[in-house]
C-alpha cells in the first residue's frame, strides 16, 4: 500500500541545503517509540570530504590497503554513499540509487552510477565490477546483467561468468532459463549444460513448472512445449495461463474454461464460465459454473479448497504459505486458509512484504501479519511506506509516515516502533542502523535514535 500525503511532498522539498534534487518522497504515518536524536546525539558533524577524497568509489575503497570489513550506504542529498562497519564514510556520495537483490545464497547491494552497477555484499566483498547495464536476480541462482543492446550476460552469485544471452530473459525457473532473442525468436537454455535450442516460428513461451510452459505459435495456436523444445498443440483452446507443476489452465474457442495436464488430457472439463489462478506454485483454479456457484479446486492434491462461510463467489487474492484473501459483500476483508480465517475492517490493504508476513493497513493504521503463526500485531497509527530505495537486508524493518506531518520512522516486523516519526526521510541499512535525513543533517542513526554518522552541508 504506497499512500502519498501532500505534508510528504513538501517536506521532501525542503531537505538538506547539499540536496540537488528531492529524494523520491517517503509517503506517509503516526508512531511512538525512540528518543530525540537530536537530544542523544554526540556525534559532531562532519563533512565527507573529512573522510574521503571527492570522487571516491567503491572501487577506490576495496583497492585499499585496509578494505572495510561491511559496506552500509546511506543518503547524502539525492546521491548514496557508503561506509564501513564502524559507521565511517569510504566513498564519495556518486551512486544514483541502490537496490537491495536477494539470490538463494544472501544479498547484494548494486549501486548505479549512472548507467552503470557496481554490487557488493553486506559483508564488503566485490561481486560485480562496474559495468554498464541494468542488473536483476534470475531464479534466485542467477544474475542477469541486460546490456543497451539487449543482450545478457549471466553470471553465479559470486560473480563468476557462466554465458551470454542473445536477447532479454522472460524467465527462469525449473532449471530451464527462457529468452526473447533480439531478432524477435525464442530460445531455451538449461541451466546445468547451458546448452540452448532455438525454437522457431512462436510468439511466446511462458515459465517452466513441471517440465513443461505454455506456447503461442506464429499462427495463433497454443499448446505446450517440453525442456527438449518439443511443441504439442491443444485443438479448440484459444488462451492457456503459465504451468503450476505440469497443469495449464485453458480457455475453450467455445468461452468456458477447464484444465489440461501436459499431454493435453482433460483434468478439469470445460463446463466453467469464469475462472482464475490461485497460487503462484501449485495448481490452484477458481471456477465459476454458469449458475454461479464458485469453488477453489487443487487439481494436483484432487480437493477442494475450503471456503468461509461469508464467501459468496468473490474473487481470491492468493498470498504465501496457502493462503486466500477476499472482500465479503460487508466490507470486511477475511484471510484464510485450511485453518482459520482472519478478518479486517473493511478499506483494509494487504500488502506482501515476505513469504510469511503482510502488511494490513487503511488510512490511519498499520498491522503486520504473521502467515506462519496466524497471528496480526497490534495496529499502529500511520501508513506503510515503500522503501523506494535502500531496503533491510535483515527484512525486520518497515518504514511509516504520519499522514499530517509527512515525517517518517521505523516500525519492527513485530508491530513496534522503533524510531518515532521524526525524520524527513529514512531507510534501513541493516545491521540496526538507519539512513536518514532531517533538520538540515544526514547519516546514519541507530535504534536509539542516536547519530552514529552525522554530516552537514558543505562550506
Amino acid at each position: 500500500m504506497k499512500q502519498k500525503a501532500a505534508a510528504g511532498l513538501l517536506l521532501a522539498g525542503i531537505l538538506c541545503a547539499f540536496a540537488v534534487s528531492a529524494l523520491p518522497d517517503a509517503g506517509p504515518v503516526n508512531g511512538s517509540g525512540s528518543a530525540d536524536p537530536a537530544e542523544t546525539q554526540e556525534t559532531a558533524s562532519a563533512h565527507l570530504s573529512d573522510y574521503i577524497s571527492e570522487g571516491d568509489t567503491v572501487i577506490t575503497a576495496l583497492s585499499g590497503a585496509e578494505q572495510p570489513e561491511a559496506l552500509i550506504p546511506f543518503a547524502v542529498g539525492n546521491r548514496y554513499a557508503l561506509a564501513d562497519q564502524d559507521a565511517v564514510p569510504v566513498t564519495d556520495a556518486v551512486y544514483d540509487r541502490v537496490e537491495l537483490l536477494t539470490t538463494s545464497s544472501g544479498t547484494l547491494w548494486a549501486l548505479y552510477e549512472g548507467n552503470t552497477v557496481t554490487a557488493v555484499s553486506p559483508d564488503g566483498e566485490l561481486i560485480f565490477p562496474p559495468a554498464a547495464g541494468k542488473l536483476r536476480v534470475w531464479d534466485e541462482a542467477y544474475l542477469a546483467l541486460t546490456r543497451t543492446d539487449a543482450t545478457t550476460e549471466l553470471y553465479q552469485t559470486d560473480g563468476t561468468r557462466l554465458t551470454v544471452l542473445d536477447g532479454r530473459p522472460h524467465s527462469c525457473q525449473d532449471g530451464v532459463l527462457v529468452c526473447k532473442n533480439t531478432d524477435g525468436s525464442w530460445s531455451l537454455t538449461d541451466t546445468e549444460s547451458w546448452e540452448t535450442i532455438l525454437v522457431p516460428d512462436v510468439r511466446r513461451i511462458g515459465a517452466f513448472s513441471g517440465g513443461a510452459a505454455l506456447v503461442k505459435q506464429d499462427t495463433g495456436r497454443w499448446g505446450v512445449i517440453d525442456t527438449d523444445g518439443q511443441i504439442t498443440i491443444f485443438p479448440g483452446v484459444i488462451h492457456l495461463w503459465d504451468s503450476r507443476g505440469g497443469y495449464f489452465l485453458a480457455k475453450h474457442a467455445g468461452g468456458t474454461y477447464g484444465v489440461l495436464n501436459a499431454d493435453g488430457e482433460t483434468v478439469l472439463p470445460f463446463t466453467n464460465t469464469r475462472a482464475a489462478v490461485c497460487s503462484e506454485d501449485l495448481p490452484i483454479y477458481q471456477l465459476w459454473s454458469a449458475d454461479g456457484t464458485c469453488t477453489v479446486r487443487n487439481v494436483q492434491s484432487k480437493q477442494s479448497i475450503r471456503l468461509p462461510g461469508a464467501f459468496d463467489g468473490q474473487k481470491l487474492t492468493a498470498w504465501p504459505n496457502h493462503y486466500f484473501s477476499f472482500t465479503a459483500e460487508s466490507g470486511e476483508v477475511l484471510l484464510f486458509d485450511d485453518l482459520g480465517t482472519m478478518e479486517f475492517p473493511a478499506g483494509t490493504t494487504l500488502t506482501g512484504l515476505t513469504d510469511s508476513l503482510l502488511i494490513a493497513g487503511d488510512a490511519a493504521t498499520v498491522s503486520v501479519v504473521n502467515l506462519e503463526q496466524a497471528v496480526t500485531s497490534k495496529a499502529v497509527d500511520g501508513c506503510f511506506t515503500d522503501s523506494d530505495g535502500l531496503t533491510d537486508p535483515d527484512g525486520a524493518s518497515l518504514i511509516l509516515t504520519d499522514a499530517q506531518t509527512g515525517l517518517s520512522g521505523i516500525c519492527g516486523t513485530d508491530g513496534k516502533m522503533v524510531l518515532d516519526m521524526e525524520y524527513e526521510w529514512i531507510r534501513p541499512t541493516g545491521g540496526g542502523l538507519f539512513s536518514v535525513q532531517t533538520d538540515g543533517s544526514c547519516g546514519l542513526v541507530d535504534a536509539r535514535g542516536e547519530w552514529v554518522l552525522r554530516l552537514t552541508a558543505a562550506d
